[in-house]
């Protein structure tokens, strides 16, 4: 009986090695779970007044970009399961010709927001470890941004 269990547990820590997976989460930060409320995303082009917010979005978007191509959750990686390359990730195929994304299909919405959720969990983790970089006068109300940033939309129309 002891040989068995530890054949499976000796099975179940080698698998677990092998998992690859990445917790697509969403964001916590500035969420009041009490009453329901969470950051709004804001339009870009206010965003863009908003001193700090606004800076720690551009330089997370950096950091985010100059990631190792060869890391799974790399701008590389995570934009190319938007769009191009059109290859596999996190060990699931997409269709050749069109990858992962499904514009102008029912299931859009579904598909959709989990990948910006993941992006925009992406951006957050980089802007917190800015923020706390910051020099000591300013750090807090760089926290503070960082704490409540969200992607940006861009309401071009």
């Amino acid at each position: 009986m002891k040989t068995s269990n530890l054949y499976h547990l000796a099975a179940l820590i080698a698998l677990s090695k092998q998992i690859t997976a990445y917790g697509i989460t969403g964001l916590s930060g500035g969420v009041n779970f009490d009453a329901g409320e969470r950051p709004a995303r804001r339009d870009l082009r206010d965003l863009q007044t908003s001193g700090a917010a606004f800076d720690l979005y551009i330089q997370a978007l950096a950091q985010f970009q100059a990631d190792d191509q060869s890391d799974m959750v790399s701008y590389y990686e995570v934009s190319g399961i938007h769009g191009y390359p059109y290859r596999s990730w996190d060990g699931v195929e997409g269709q050749f010709s069109t990858g992962y994304c499904s514009h102008g299909s029912p299931i859009f919405p579904t598909w959709h927001r989990p990948y910006l959720a993941l992006f925009e969990q992406r951006v957050w983790e980089y802007a917190q470890s800015i923020a706390a970089s910051y020099p000591d006068d300013q750090r807090q109300t760089y926290i503070d941004a960082a704490t409540t940033l969200r992607v940006p939309y861009w309401d071009w129309a």
